[in-house]
């Protein structure tokens, strides 16, 4: 059972005491391999079930093996099916840079264990914002992928050809070398890897549903990275993207993704005990109406293209990651209609997730001593020029 509402379990596992991460702390997110362990997926019944693993997941055994040390497993949203980090089984783990606040989800413990210092950094998986979220509510770092650059064997999925295996960090020199030590074998980068950023955009459609302090924040950090880069500030609409409205982004990113989940959880034991949260999105998933699949993959590529084609390999776009600062524990509404918290987020952090491409959440300013992060996207392999990014603007992260 969770020893807390932030770890499932302590451990101290390592590898070898050389290494680029040599004596670095990492937290795993329940849903990863660890070699021995059961993993949960967030739900305590389910890893009673479960066989202890055979062997780490590859990005386990990839910090392991550049001398990190496992300090064990974190709760997180049941089977990463939520954005707010509150766990029907341990409550939700307290965020120490916004006190009575949620973290946000779904990798909440991973999150919580390094705002608070538990550990230097924190695997989390990513599929429509469960690392970009919970950094940008908890003051952190937050790193997802572009897909298929991070090796997701090992990990449970919740919608394949969404997930992503990322970083949640709070020093961004420990995040750049977690980061490299996870790209090294991959093969899905641009080859301007080490080109600099050159243009910036933004699509102030996507603006519009965001708190007017938050938004305030958000392009004063906009403008420091124009600053920084050298660069204007340029408009890109939705309609350059294939898409009409904010709401198309929500509608397309669901429909595959609740087809995908669908799938993945279509064994489920029945009598498998689950939280009402789980039971009510796992039946919205069920009830949903079916779209076609052709179509949905005709779409996402059209606007996957329309994205690279704009930002190329030196441009990057700048948006939202969260429309305000953390809400209060227990008042996340699980509402997802257009105006609710659920549709913004979904809607703020869908187009990395449909593209494929890489986002950071970058630590801003805030509002009233609460964190806020901005989203920085780069074009889909376009990792490298993301990070590079990051480590020009380590001068101004204060500012930003």
């Amino acid at each position: 059972m969770p020893t807390d509402a932030i770890w499932t379990q302590r451990l101290s596992r390592v590898v070898t005491t050389s290494g680029a991460l040599n004596g670095q702390t990492f937290a795993v997110k329940d849903l990863f391999d660890i070699q021995g362990e059961r993993r949960g997926c967030g739900n305590p019944h389910w890893r009673q079930q479960q066989r202890p693993s055979s062997c780490n997941a590859t990005a386990v055994q990839q910090l392991l093996d550049a001398g990190a040390i496992c300090c064990g497993s974190t709760t997180m949203d049941e089977f990463a099916f939520g954005l707010s980090g509150e766990s029907p089984w341990t409550g939700s783990p307290a965020n120490s840079a916004a006190p009575g606040c949620v973290t946000g989800g779904s990798s909440s413990g991973s999150a919580a264990a390094v705002a608070k210092g538990d550990v230097d950094l924190a695997l989390g998986s990513d599929t429509g914002g469960s690392i970009r979220v919970p950094a940008s509510w908890c003051g952190l770092l937050g790193w997802r992928p572009s897909h298929g650059a991070v090796s997701t064997k090992g990990m449970q999925s919740l919608a394949p050809s969404l997930d992503t295996t990322g970083l949640l960090c709070g020093d961004y020199k420990l995040l750049l070398e977690a980061a490299d030590v996870l790209l090294s074998s991959s093969s899905n980068e641009s080859a301007s890897e080490s080109a600099a950023p050159e243009r910036l955009f933004w699509i102030p459609e996507l603006w519009t549903g965001v708190e007017r302090a938050t938004r305030n924040v958000l392009l004063d950090a906009c403008e420091q990275l124009r600053q920084t880069i050298g660069s204007t500030l340029d408009t890109i609409s939705l309609s350059q993207l294939e898409l009409s409205e904010p709401q198309d982004l929500q509608s397309l990113f669901q429909a595959i993704q609740w087809d995908e989940i669908a799938a993945t959880f279509a064994d489920l034991p029945e009598d498998l005990p689950l939280g009402a949260v789980f039971q009510r999105n796992l039946a919205m998933v069920q009830n949903r109406a079916r779209s076609d699949k052709l179509q949905l993959i005709q779409r996402r590529n059209r606007v996957r293209e329309a994205l690279a084609s704009i930002l190329g390999d030196h441009g990057l776009l700048a948006q939202p990651i969260t429309p305000g600062t953390a809400p209060a524990i227990g008042s996340f509404s699980l509402d997802r209609g257009a105006g609710s918290l659920v549709g913004q987020l979904i809607r703020l952090n869908a187009l990395a997730g449909l593209t494929g491409a890489p986002e950071l959440s970058i630590p801003t300013g805030g509002v009233d001593n609460k964190p806020l992060g901005l989203g920085l996207i780069a074009s889909p392999g376009c990792d490298r020029l993301l990070l590079q990014t990051l480590e020009m603007c380590a001068g101004s992260l204060a500012a930003i």
